[in-house]
Parts: C-alpha cells; structure tokens; sequence
C-alpha cells in the first residue's frame, strides 16, 4: 500500500474512509495504472465512507469503462454508485414489438408443424383423427391467407 498508493488516498485508508482490504485489492491496482484516477476517485468520495463492495464495483466499472466513463467515475464515484443501485426498470414493449414476437411464435409454430410432419406424425391417425387435422388446417390456412393479405400491404410501404 505504502509503495504504490498515493499520500492522499493512503490518507483515506488510515482514517477508516476506505477499508485496508479494498485499498489494497482495488486501488492499489487502480493506482498501478493511472494514479490521477486513483486521487480523485477517493477525492470525488468527499469523505464518505465505503465498503470493501463499494470500492470493488467502482473499480470494476472503471476498470472496464471506455476512456469518458472512466474519467465520470473517478470525478463522480458516489453519483455512480447511486445510478448502479436503481434497479432496471422494464418497460411495456411497443404495439411493432409486439407485432414481431407474434409473428416469431407463428413462425415457431410452422416450424413444430413441419418437424412433425417429416416426423410421420400422420402414420397410423385413424380417421377421425386426419378429420380433425384437417379441420383445423383449413381454418389455420384461412387465417394465415387473411393475415398474409393485411400484412403485405403494410410491410411492402416500409
């Protein structure tokens, strides 16, 4: 810690602000690369405590950050924190979402009727069963006719 850390920060460790474990874990490789970053990251905590955790997800996301990020973490460690605490909130998917995961399960649904076909599906059906599935299949071709017709017009304008 002595060899590598900067006074300042080595500061922050004897007062207690920052952990000895975290210090020597996080910042000490932190300080390895850019000892600046290392000084205002600790500066940037205005004297507020942190856990070993804090320190290891602040030096994380530095340490995978592009060259911007990096330099908000370090003058903004705290206001990061705060952000990576709020859980992601999930938004409603828009009505065209919808639309293309409807029309991914139909394709799923082609595709289970295909296999099972190529699968002989039909070998030993008695009647009533081929009935049954014939049935349906003219109102599923029905419906998929009419679907194709409603949809063409609108995907052919975009």
């Amino acid at each position: 810690l002595v060899n590598v850390l900067p006074e300042e920060v080595q500061e922050a460790v004897r007062t207690g602000q920052i952990a000895a474990r975290g210090a020597m874990r996080f910042l000490v490789p932190m300080a390895r690369r850019s000892k600046d970053h290392c000084i205002r990251l600790v500066a940037g905590l205005n004297g507020e405590k942190l856990s070993v955790d804090d320190i290891e997800r602040l030096y994380r996301a530095w340490s995978d950050a592009d060259d911007a990020l990096r330099e908000r973490i370090v003058d903004h460690p705290l206001l990061y924190l705060k952000v990576e605490a709020v859980p992601e909130q999930k938004r409603e998917p828009t009505p065209l979402e919808e639309l293309a995961t409807s029309l991914e399960s139909i394709s799923g649904g082609c595709r289970r009727v295909r296999k099972r076909l190529r699968e002989g599906v039909f070998a030993g059906a008695n009647d009533g069963e081929r009935k049954t599935v014939a049935r349906s299949w003219r109102e599923t071709a029905l419906a998929f006719e009419g679907l194709v017709e409603a949809i063409t017009s609108e995907v052919t304008d975009a």
